[in-house]
């Protein structure tokens, strides 16, 4: 990235001074970058069940143009270790739909139209249960089911993203949704939550699988 700065293995990376920019720094040499205007966002994970700096964690951010993914990792190579906050250039985009957070343990955090030029500390399973912007109407049947759920919307649910939690939390599923429909048949007897996410929409259902 800075070829004439960080000669030999390369050196670590982050916004060392919180101004929204990546830094560079390689022993006595530190590059700090003020020319970039573009919007950004910060994610500080911070792991509960999983390891304290949600290292291994999965974040996405979901705009109105695609999807920006980062890994949470340690370190990139020999000798220097990168920043732990997860940096995320948005360009000239302006909004977030919502931060996905998948995190070791399986926990997955949504948090809905999060600020751009902002660093954002996500706990783990901290937004669990949020459901500010709901999708309406979603509808589930049979419960208790044995091994079709059936899911009914007269909204589109097509780009949805389908998760099946235990009562602890712990995501045990993520299936794909074919035709409404959603092969529990291979889940153990017992009480499940169904959440469904479409940008910053969420739906949470209980189910009991048979």
């Amino acid at each position: 990235v800075y070829p004439n700065i960080l000669p030999g293995s390369g050196g670590a990376y982050g916004d060392l001074n919180n101004d929204g920019k990546i830094d560079a720094f390689n022993g006595s040499m530190f590059l700090n970058n003020t020319v970039n205007s573009n919007n950004w966002v910060k994610v500080n994970t911070i792991g509960t069940v999983s390891n304290l700096n949600g290292i291994g964690a999965r974040v996405e951010v979901h705009t109105s143009s695609g999807i920006r993914i980062r890994d949470v990792r340690s370190g990139e190579g020999f000798r220097y270790m990168n920043s732990l906050n997860t940096h995320v250039g948005l360009g000239t985009e302006d909004a977030i739909n919502n931060i996905i957070i998948y995190w070791p343990s399986g926990i997955v955090d949504n948090l809905p139209l999060p600020a751009v030029n902002s660093t954002h500390t996500i706990i783990e399973g901290e937004t669990l249960g949020l459901e500010e912007a709901s999708l309406l109407d979603v509808i589930i049947h049979p419960n208790p089911v044995k091994d079709l759920l059936h899911i009914s919307s007269s909204q589109n649910l097509a780009n949805a993203k389908i998760f099946v939690f235990d009562i602890s939390g712990k995501m045990i599923l993520r299936p794909q949704l074919f035709s409404n429909e959603l092969d529990v048949s291979q889940l153990s007897s017992g009480h499940y939550v169904l959440k469904i996410m479409d940008n910053a929409k969420v739906r949470s259902h209980k189910f009991i699988k048979e």
